[in-house]
């Protein structure tokens, strides 16, 4: 029997995605269990964050579970997706204040790799922009004057409203999804019948 080693992720898109995750692979990892590797049947779980599961998939695991925005933002071309579970939806998002007048130019963010792209495609003069990478809360930076612009996933926009800001564009459509290195996916495919 071959061991499978799978990167699954401790936050909302390892929860949202479970029941999923079980009816194709037919187990999951105790997420409340200390223990962040785990083996059940043919599987050795990593338990790890899901923005770092693309790496985690790059450096050997054969599959993992993270969410389309996180593979993405990787930019890995050896990685692909697998399957799309069509759970744990959100969008990446740029947001401004209503009254922007974009007199910083700074741009602040979750995603530094998006937000490039999103500034080169959308914006003049892309290169006056100041990209400043953030671990989240980018709302508040924006409501306080200290970006014009974020660049962050939401699933309802309520944040975003409740902070007083607006919704500018949706950059992208999110879900949980499952990855592997492209030389892999049809292994891994096969490990659910597709």
């Amino acid at each position: 029997m071959s061991i499978f080693t799978v990167a699954y992720p401790d936050g909302r898109i390892g929860k949202d995605a479970r029941n999923r995750f079980i009816e194709k692979f037919s187990c999951v990892p105790d997420l409340d269990y200390r223990n962040r590797r785990q083996r059940i049947g043919k599987y050795n779980f990593m338990i790890t964050k899901a923005r770092d599961v693309p790496r985690a998939v790059e450096l050997g695991c054969d599959l993992g579970l993270t969410g389309r925005d996180f593979l993405m933002e990787y930019g890995c071309p050896k990685l692909g997706i697998a399957y799309d579970f069509r759970v744990s939806k959100s969008r990446v998002i740029s947001f401004r204040r209503k009254d922007a007048d974009f007199k910083t130019k700074r741009l602040v963010t979750v995603y530094p790799r998006i937000a490039e792209a999103y500034l080169r495609n959308k914006l003049k003069n892309p290169e006056d922009w100041e990209i400043v990478k953030l671990s989240g809360e980018t709302e508040s930076w924006v409501a306080l004057c200290m970006a014009d612009i974020g660049i962050d996933v939401t699933e309802s926009g309520d944040t975003i409203r409740l902070t007083g800001l607006v919704i500018q564009d949706v950059i992208m459509e999110s879900s949980a999804i499952i990855i592997a290195r492209k030389d892999n996916i049809k292994t891994v495919r096969s490990l659910y019948g597709n």
